[in-house]
């Protein structure tokens, strides 16, 4: 092999054009007379070929339609037999139902009748036998006296003795450890009198590989418990290699309705291979020529829960989640099968469904020595198995293999010699001719290589002969006229083409710096009446607190008239005191000064002035709090400090937007259902708080005069995102127009109320921080705006929403 490897033509030494066009060219010449002998050889080689593909391929096919035939009846017979021993398991099992349905709670009548029924019915593949109660229903114990005595029974179990006989098991661990088993749960849903197969499983106690057939046992419709009839698989593998005996080779293997592998068997060591992956899908995994078994598989699958669900309907989901919340670890597929299966499965098989449902063909089956073979699906009643009988193509084909090795030793000698003949003939009288063409060939090949073409006038062929090689010649000379003709008209296009393009290329970047400019004009104008709506509302919550405190100014002024008037009295007063004693006038002013400083703090006191001025000061406070607050909430809003990208906590966001459109959601009550273990989300503050605004905006005109208003913003964790969701019960939108509210320039509203940007401008910030932005609408229902955005930091495109139209 490495030997081989390190061969390489003598053609990859040619590193130019023109040597490997001359060393083709050469080649070719010298091959001419091994092509023109093999005419003749191939011709026949060719019409013996036809007969002998036609006959083979009719032969083939018709082997492989005996072999089909014969696998299916081979499958039909193995199925025939199972399907045998599981309706004596059946039967067995509801005897034993019935038995304990019809007998009084009694632990000796249980025995005595359900052993007795056990002895009627022995087969050789049962492994034990048992009835189990429900909680609410325990099997009483009688004593001697024929009284109940001890404990109650949730269980009685008849296993194999020493002398290999069904008795019963006194020794058996009366736990409820059954009530969480799959064959337990399978059996209370299931039809009334008819069994249900659980999957293959190991037994806790004895360690068996066993299936289980379970009935329920009813008393005037009420539910008393299960009887279970347990069967040994140990001589499944002898099944499946007799069955590829009958066929004459290949192997066999038995799929469970979840795909694991339950048993296999076969000519060769197939087994060995088989056991060594525990699936189906593992068996894909490993040898993908089993990828189109595993396809129809499923298919078969995904039909049988389809016919569920036509009968089902919702109570297929419904049954089989109480299915995988009674049993730990049961698949929800699997689950669902179970329950497609608890109907009348055998009406669901003739509905459509064959024994053989499907076939695959492998080009090479590594189980087989990478022959081709074909795999045949059957389905087995009852357990709802997949049978898998894999058969090797050369048992059909061997005789036709035969054939061609004949035919082909035949065609072989006949083509040598022909060959031969016609080689020594055409050397002779081809082969010179064609190498002095060859050699011109050559020389034009130089001039094409170098672009040399007016000189290729120069170089034409000499005709001499109308023979095949004379017109070859001719040919090219022919060629060789065009080329000099089209030379000068093709650098004439050239450069006009040149032309064209640039002015094309200066027009496209006139038009595209135009369609900029006006998309950033246009994506300005939006944020103009974003912005003006927000001054809008900004200014009517600052009119608010702006007019009591412009009252509570006032009314302070009126009310410190009367400390005016005490400041006045108090300087007056001052004045006479620090006047000298001269005579009793001055002494009258002062005490006359007096009783009105006193009158006037009495008439103070009287009317509390001092605690209706602190009142109405902590009325202003309070008002120039709100103003203070409004600004803060407007300056987060906002967010023009902080463009970069830091964690964020969206419920701040969502609160800083609700009071800046308070002035247009006024009249709508706003419920919020916040997760309180929200996470901080990564992102660009000023950017999300133009989305929520955005969105309550078009909440907000979503009303128009309806009277109950209601908008719901609810917030949540989805996996790696924060999810938050707008929801109103407005007039809502048709399907079309959802389909087109992100567009650019799309909008429901008149003209002139909108440039339909706002959406479209929201998709793309939302895109920009990796998450995305979804809506959902009923005509009169209403409509939800759904924004999701990534827990953790993702760098934002350099490219800003801002700056484009979205």
């Amino acid at each position: 092999m490495d030997n081989a490897m390190k061969v390489s033509s003598p053609l990859a030494t040619l590193h130019t054009p023109r040597q490997l066009l001359a060393t083709v060219c050469e080649r070719g010449c010298r091959s001419l007379s091994f092509k023109g002998s093999a005419i003749l050889s191939l011709s026949l080689l060719t019409f013996t070929a036809i007969i002998y593909f036609e006959i083979r391929e009719k032969a083939a096919h018709e082997h492989l339609e005996d072999l089909g035939k014969l696998t299916v009846q081979a499958g039909s017979n193995t199925i025939n037999y199972l399907t045998s021993n599981f309706s004596e398991i059946e039967a067995l099992t509801e005897g034993q139902a019935a038995v304990a349905g019809g007998v009084s709670n009694n632990d000796k009548v249980y025995k005595s009748a359900l052993s007795r029924n056990l002895d009627a019915h022995h087969h050789e593949i049962i492994l034990g036998s048992g009835y189990w109660t429900i909680p609410s229903y325990p099997i009483k114990h009688i004593g001697f006296n024929g009284k109940a005595v001890g404990t109650s029974l949730n269980a009685l179990f008849w296993t194999h003795n020493l002398f290999g006989m069904l008795a019963y098991d006194d020794s058996y661990e009366q736990s409820d450890n059954y009530l969480h088993s799959e064959w337990f749960n399978l059996a209370k849903y299931a039809q009334r009198g008819k069994c249900a197969w659980s999957r293959l499983y190991i037994d806790e106690k004895s360690h068996e590989r066993k299936m289980t057939c379970a009935v329920a046992v009813r008393k005037k419709n009420l539910l008393k418990g299960v009887a279970s009839v347990d069967i040994n698989l140990s001589d499944l593998p002898v099944v499946a290699k007799k069955t590829a005996q009958r066929i004459g080779g290949g192997y066999v293997f038995f799929l469970d309705k979840d795909g694991s592998l339950i048993a296999s068997g076969g000519i060769g060591d197939q087994s060995i291979q088989l056991n060594a992956t525990p699936s189906l899908t593992a068996l894909a995994k490993r040898y993908p020529a089993f990828e189109l078994v595993e396809d129809a598989y499923q298919a078969f699958n995904r039909a049988l829960v389809y016919r569920a669900k036509q009968r089902l309907g919702r109570d297929l989901a419904i049954m089989t989640d109480a299915l995988t919340g009674k049993v730990p670890n049961l698949p929800k597929s699997v689950a669902q099968i179970d329950v497609a299966l608890l109907g009348d499965n055998a009406r669901l098989y003739n509905n459509g469904l064959s024994t053989r449902y499907a076939s695959a063909h492998f080009d090479s089956d590594a189980l087989l020595g990478n022959e081709p073979a074909t795999a045949h699906l059957f389905h087995v009643p009852k357990t709802f198995w997949t049978m898998v009988i894999v058969t090797p193509d050369s048992l059909a084909l061997s005789k036709a293999d035969r054939l061609a090795d004949e035919l082909l030793i035949f065609l072989l000698v006949v083509t040598a010699v022909l060959g031969t003949l016609s080689y020594v003939l055409l050397e002779f009288s081809i082969l010179h001719p064609v190498r002095r063409t060859t050699q011109g060939m050559q020389r034009i090949a130089e001039l094409v290589h170098e672009k040399n073409y007016l000189a290729l006038k120069d170089k034409k062929l000499h005709v001499k002969h109308t023979d095949a090689v004379g017109e070859m010649r001719e040919s090219v000379n022919l060629l060789i006229d065009r080329i000099v003709e089209n030379e000068g008209k093709l650098a004439e296009i050239n450069a006009t083409l040149e032309l064209r393009v640039k002015n094309r290329t200066e027009a496209l970047a006139k038009a595209l710096e135009e369609l900029k400019e006006s998309q950033t004009q246009l994506i300005h104008t939006e944020r103009m009446s974003l912005l003006g709506q927000m001054v809008a509302g900004v200014t009517h919550e600052f009119n608010t607190p702006l007019g009591y405190l412009k009252s509570n100014i006032s009314i302070c002024q009126e009310l410190l008239s009367h400390y005016e008037e005490l400041l006045s009295l108090n300087m007056e007063l001052k004045g006479h005191l620090a006047l000298p004693d001269s005579d009793n006038d001055s002494d009258d002013d002062a005490i006359r000064l007096i009783n009105q400083i006193t009158e006037t703090v009495n008439d103070i006191k009287s009317e509390q002035i001092d605690e209706e001025i602190k009142d109405l000061f902590d009325d202003t406070l309070f008002g120039v709090k709100q103003i203070s607050d409004l600004v803060l909430d407007l300056k987060n809003f906002a967010r023009l400090d902080e463009s970069k990208v830091q964690a964020v906590d969206i419920h701040d966001c969502i609160n800083s937007a609700l009071k800046i459109a308070n002035s247009l959601l006024k009249d709508a009550d706003i419920i919020k259902h916040f997760d309180k273990n929200l996470p901080k989300v990564s992102c660009a503050p000023s950017q999300i708080n133009q989305i929520l605004l955005n969105l309550l905006h078009n909440a907000a005109d979503a009303f128009g005069d309806q009277s109950d208003k209601i908008i719901y913003i609810n917030t949540a964790v989805k996996g790696d995102d924060v999810m938050i969701s707008i929801e109103d019960n407005g007039h809502g939108m048709s399907q079309a127009v959802c389909e087109q509210v992100f567009e650019p320039f799309f909008s429901t509203k008149p003209a002139g109320e909108g440039t339909g940007l706002g959406l479209a401008i929201c998709k793309k910030i939302a895109d920009a921080h990796h998450g995305r932005l979804e809506v959902s609408s009923m005509l009169g229902e209403g409509t939800c705006f759904t924004l999701y955005l990534p827990i953790e930091y993702r760098p934002i495109s350099q490219e800003q929403p801002n700056n484009n139209n979205g």
